[in-house]
């Protein structure tokens, strides 16, 4: 009896220990976003890859509902919250595993534009998935190709119809109430048919169709196709 307990203990200390490399091995990215629907959205998304095996990716995003110049400025104290999360050892982010996703929204054109020049002078190489009006417009490409310039609240209601008529929402429930700050966004979307791959294809027909070295005035326009395409050719 006294082997047979010694046998289990080692094959569950061995199991851990593989378990523990296996974490090590994950290829780690910073994902920093304004709010809980990016983060929802690109967890879903990770996990997706992952489950199907296709991907050993380890994620972690951090959302801040403020002014984006400033949550660029302060990227940094990020790194605190990550060596907290991984046993207060640092990891070592590559600016090419650096993702950072924001809206232009209401920010005036010049706090936009600035936005993106000091995330891609401070970390070259890293991927910044902007979107012109707001990040629900690369929800609804997952659904229909949109040329015309909306409002958030507009694309909110394209959302709120296409979940309601996927049985997700009642007809009491909306995308601005119960689909934003979802953690099953992502799945949601895949059980009303979204399609990512129309979502990647109609993004970049959008950004051939703009000039965006002015991304204050490329609307409607998205670059979160990069993000998704920069963690797709991270496949291990």
């Amino acid at each position: 009896m006294g082997s047979e307990n010694l046998f289990h203990k080692k094959r569950a200390g061995r199991k851990k220990r593989e378990e523990e490399i296996r974490e090590q091995r994950k290829t780690q990215w910073l994902i920093v976003c304004e709010g809980f629907t990016e983060q929802h959205y690109f967890k879903g998304f990770v996990d997706s890859l992952n489950i199907a095996g296709d991907s050993n990716i380890d994620i972690r995003t951090v959302g801040e509902g403020s002014n984006t110049k400033r949550l660029i400025n302060n990227v940094e104290k990020y790194f605190d919250f990550v060596d907290i999360e991984y046993g207060k050892q640092r990891i070592p982010y590559e600016n090419e595993k650096m993702i950072f996703v924001f809206d232009k929204d209401d920010f005036p054109a010049n706090n936009f534009n600035t936005a993106i020049n000091i995330a891609t002078t401070r970390y070259p190489g890293c991927t910044v998935a902007w979107s012109n009006e707001s990040f629900e417009l690369w929800l609804c490409l997952h659904f229909e190709y949109i040329q015309s310039s909306l409002r958030r609240n507009e694309y909110n209601d394209k959302l709120t119809k296409i979940f309601r008529k996927n049985g997700i929402f009642t007809k009491r429930q909306d995308f601005d109430s119960n689909g934003k700050n979802d953690p099953q966004l992502y799945e949601k979307i895949k059980q009303c048919n979204g399609d990512i791959d129309n979502a990647i294809k109609w993004a970049r027909a959008l950004k051939a169709s703009k000039t965006t070295n002015n991304p204050a005035k490329a609307n409607p326009a998205t670059m979160v196709f990069e993000a998704v395409d920069a963690l797709i050719n991270d496949l291990s």
